[in-house]
């Protein structure tokens, strides 16, 4: 799913530094790490800090099938809000982290150009031949590149991507990426794209916020004042829709998550 290299000093552009530094106290004050509960083990996924969120977590899940994060039906947000940014129906629109999602086929039989971006190539094999689309695989700078039906997957890195890969799409769509980054790759993720998009790219964020002390994620909870404190800079945000999640979620309840909230969010690219 998620494509990141955890945190590195080596920033590509002054704006990324910018965010780096603006951002570690929000990251602080808005993230405490959650203490270790008495009577488990810290190892353990969803409890304290200490597990190793890169990219060999991210390959081992989807080699061992553990990809509990894909919606077999797709997202009923994008459904309901995507027209709501009016992005042409031709603009190429970026979907990163996108594993093997179903709203790429969704999105493009909107017309729309589908750029994703996923670490894993088996995600990007999935999600051709579960949608029964022929595809072919070339070398890219950035990783494989899979290819058919108007949607191409590149299977590398995300924060890696050159920012001028980027320049190419009118919209973008994040269900599953921002939640999966920990608070240092956040910073990192909202920098590059803020580098990369047009003024005037418009996109849906969804993201999920819960009590910090129940559960270290992924997937991580990103409240509102976080999401200001990434992106304002830098993009208009409108926040769409908000809702009592924890029903509909009988995983991260078994993780011991208490309270779940899940907002919709129309982001626009500014010009700096």
């Amino acid at each position: 799913m998620p494509a990141f290299g955890g945190l590195r000093h080596d920033f590509a552009s002054p704006l990324a530094r910018t965010f780096f530094f603006d951002s570690l106290l929000l990251s602080a004050v808005v993230n405490p790490a959650p203490p270790i509960r008495v009577g488990h083990d810290p190892r353990e996924v969803g409890v304290g800090r200490a597990m190793n969120v890169n990219n060999s977590f991210w390959l081992d899940r989807w080699s061992a099938g553990q990809t509990g994060w894909h919606e077999a039906d797709g997202n009923a947000l994008l459904r309901q809000h995507w027209s709501t940014l009016g992005i042409p129906q031709a603009a190429a629109v970026l979907v990163p982290l996108c594993g093997k999602a179903r709203d790429m086929a969704w999105l493009a039989a909107q017309g729309h150009p589908v750029l994703g971006v996923d670490l894993s190539d088996r995600a990007a094999r999935a999600f051709f031949e579960e949608n029964d689309l022929d595809y072919t695989v070339e070398a890219d700078a950035a990783g494989q590149r899979f290819a058919g039906s108007g949607i191409q997957i590149i299977a590398g890195d995300f924060l890696s991507l050159p920012a001028d890969r980027l320049g190419s799409v009118t919209g973008f769509f994040d269900r599953a990426a921002l939640i999966a980054l920990p608070p240092e790759d956040r910073v990192r993720y909202a920098a590059h794209l803020a580098d990369g998009l047009r003024p005037g790219c418009r996109g849906l964020l969804i993201t999920l916020a819960y009590p910090q002390a129940d559960m270290s994620g992924p997937p991580f909870s990103v409240d509102d004042a976080e999401v200001r404190g990434l992106f304002g800079r830098h993009f208009g945000i409108e926040l769409l829709t908000e809702r009592d999640a924890l029903a509909g979620n009988d995983h991260l309840r078994e993780r011991g998550v208490t309270a779940l909230v899940e907002r919709a969010y129309r982001l626009e690219r500014t010009s700096d």
